[in-house]
């Protein structure tokens, strides 16, 4: 009876630890999982075939643009200061203004030049007294005989022009002077404070066609008609669209068989070249570039899918195209202006495509 007992309670001890060990240990070693799919969707965007309205925002660029910077060489310039103890005397134009060819932008003064050209004219003005003097002779003493001295009077003169004459131009080589026609773009601080820094440039003239140009997409077209603004900063331009010859420059209509026609100006990358040509400037100075921010016609019937859609590669641009399956191609495609958020298609899909986003 006793060892019934004992066996009844040892089975009850083991049946207790096993129960234990179920809900620990095997819970640790086999943890619950979620057995549902979860299926990872991809961003998508709808390409439309519609109307559209471009905004043009791009730089323009003043045609024809040079510039000629105007400097003085550390070392030619120290000899100068040296041997004709050379000083700035004005500077002789402004930023904005117009100069010719010929004109004297910074002219200098030289004390020992100066000095010079003092000692030939008082020489020249006392051998003009002196020959005035010999002729008055010449007429009261009708048997004296004064022509060698007359000549030689003459020719001391002659001298003596010969030299100012030398000593105004080594003035022209030390004075800046205008090489070619064109607009003051920039004039060195120090000039107008009355010093040069040699090796720096001192002038800069720049020259242009008077009207800007810009790159646009064929789908991108200009109203002939309307008076568009750009600019940079606070300097703003009032521009029309020049039609027929790009080079008609002035108002009278004069022609410019130089360039090319607006509307023939395509390459092989679908765009066109648009010119603008300032007006009401008011005598302004034009700057080498600035920007139109504009919207344009509105585009009918264009395809378009948000920009982020474009993957560019070196070798061009393409969208990743889901069909019915959830199978992802890649298309090539030919790509036009941005117009705010989306992307104008020229080529490689229709309207109506969904495509992948990043």
């Amino acid at each position: 009876m006793n060892r019934m007992i004992v066996i009844v309670f040892v089975f009850i001890i083991v049946c207790v630890t096993c129960t234990g060990c179920g809900s620990s240990s095997l819970d640790e070693l086999v943890p619950v999982r979620d057995l549902s799919y979860n299926r990872i969707e991809k961003n998508t965007a709808l390409v439309v075939k519609g109307d559209i309205t471009p905004v043009f925002d791009k730089p323009l660029e003043l045609v024809g643009y040079e510039e000629r910077k105007y400097r003085e060489d550390s070392e030619e310039y120290e000899a100068l200061e040296a041997v004709y103890k050379l000083k700035l005397a004005s500077v002789n134009c402004q930023v904005g203004g117009q100069v010719r060819k010929g004109d004297v932008l910074v002219s200098f003064t030289s004390d020992e030049l100066d000095k010079q050209i003092k000692e030939k004219e008082e020489e020249k003005r006392l051998a003009k007294l002196e020959l005035q003097h010999v002729k008055e002779l010449e007429e009261i003493d009708d048997e004296a005989v004064y022509s060698e001295q007359i000549r030689s009077i003459k020719q001391q003169i002659k001298i003596c022009d010969l030299y100012i004459q030398d000593i105004s131009s080594k003035y022209k080589e030390i004075n800046i002077i205008c090489e070619e026609d064109g607009v003051v773009r920039y004039i060195n601080p120090s000039l107008l404070e009355g010093y040069v820094v040699p090796n720096s440039d001192l002038i800069i003239v720049s020259r242009d066609d008077g009207y800007y140009e810009a790159q646009a997409d064929d789908t991108i077209s200009f109203d002939v008609t309307k008076t568009y603004e750009a600019g940079s900063g606070v300097e703003r331009y009032e521009l029309k669209v020049m039609e027929n010859d790009a080079g008609n420059t002035d108002d009278n209509d004069e022609n410019d068989d130089t360039l090319s026609s607006m509307d023939t100006a395509i390459n092989d990358e679908k765009k066109h070249t648009v010119y603008f040509k300032p007006i009401n400037k008011d005598g302004r100075m034009l700057e080498k570039t600035i920007l139109m921010e504009t919207e344009l016609n509105v585009l009918k019937n264009v395809c378009y899918v948000d920009k982020q859609a474009i993957i560019r590669k070196d070798d061009g641009d393409y969208v990743y195209v889901v069909d019915e399956q959830d199978h992802r191609r890649a298309v090539s495609v030919k790509t036009g202006d941005i117009v705010g958020e989306y992307c104008i298609i020229l080529e490689g899909l229709s309207g109506g495509e969904t495509v992948t986003l990043p």
